[in-house]
């Protein structure tokens, strides 16, 4: 039993290493790469008129009607994050429109 449990607490080559995950799997011969995204979705509601957000969400009504869900759709002013007054894409938009 004393054996048994001194092969599993200790690795093979002898010392107590720990490598991390990327590393490991490069040893391996694995590839390390993380889980990406949609590269065609689009990250803000300012780019829903675009052709990238079109292609994305089937039509630019379609793009703003999902990413405005949750926001603020009465207001045709907002402020920034720096504090700047800017038009509101999501202005008017009607989140129980469907297409």
């Amino acid at each position: 039993m004393v054996v048994l449990a001194t092969m599993l607490c200790a690795p093979a080559g002898g010392a107590a290493a720990i490598r991390p995950i990327a590393e490991r799997r490069r040893a391996e011969g694995r590839a390390a790469s993380r889980a990406r995204g949609e590269t065609d979705v689009v990250p803000n509601v300012g780019e829903c008129d675009s052709p990238k957000g079109s292609r994305a969400y089937g039509s630019p009504q379609g793009c703003l009607r999902a990413l405005c869900r949750g926001r603020n759709l009465v207001n045709a002013f907002v402020t920034d994050d720096a504090h700047r007054l800017r038009r509101n894409p999501c202005a008017g938009v009607d989140p129980f429109d469907r297409p």
